[in-house]
């Protein structure tokens, strides 16, 4: 097992976080907002953390955040790319004539599903991929990808395992990435509890590009 004041605090978070303003007052979350960041690509969201969790810029292209608990224990990420950054005129203009519709169903169906969950994390780098699960959820009522495994991966020489859990969340051409990383988290009694917590903290975003008129 993980250790166990890891647990219990990802247990006490998961309660805090789901609970409204009137039980627990916002300034007592770290409140991460991305209106009118250079890397946003115009997407307006915010989502809350645990208090104590440490806010920095991210250093790789559309990584806007990098987000760690205080121990560094826990990392997330949010990222932002446009499916046309790298598209011709001719892709863009054949994008460009979906209507909303139809374009959320193609963002959609590049999600990884079941039938090729595993080599989607070996395609995107990862050397070994254990128990991986993918599938459609829906995120601010956006049908959205949740991809979950225990990766193992190789860095400076080093051998770095870890329980990824990665949502994607489209919106018109862009696609919103929030990435949690667990170090350690082997045991499936302790991903079930990292997967709590990151719901919780999931549960909590807010896309206001949404409710614009």
């Amino acid at each position: 097992m993980k250790n166990l004041s890891i647990l219990i605090y990802l247990l006490f978070y998961s309660y805090c976080l789901s609970q409204g303003t009137e039980n627990t007052k916002e300034t007592e979350k770290l409140i991460v907002k991305t209106k009118n960041h250079s890397k946003s690509l115009g997407i307006d969201l915010l989502i809350k953390y645990p208090k104590d969790w440490i806010l920095t810029p991210g250093e790789r292209p559309h990584i806007l955040y990098n987000i760690k608990n205080k121990s560094k224990t826990i990392y997330s990420t949010i990222s932002v790319t446009d499916i046309l950054e790298f598209a011709n005129d001719k892709e863009k203009l054949e994008v460009y004539n979906l209507d909303e519709k139809s374009l959320l169903q193609v963002m959609v169906s590049t999600f990884p599903d079941k039938n090729n969950c595993y080599n989607h994390f070996i395609e995107a780098g990862h050397e070994k991929a254990f128990s991986p699960k993918c599938e459609i959820t829906k995120i601010e009522n956006l049908p959205s990808s949740l991809i979950s495994a225990y990766v193992r991966n190789e860095r400076a020489g080093n051998e770095v395992e870890s329980y990824l859990i990665q949502y994607q969340i489209p919106f018109k051409t862009k696609i919103i990435t929030i990435a949690f990383n667990y170090p350690g988290f082997k045991e499936e009694k302790d991903q079930i509890l990292a997967l709590v917590f990151t719901k919780s903290v999931m549960n909590t975003l807010v896309i206001n590009n949404l409710w614009k008129k």
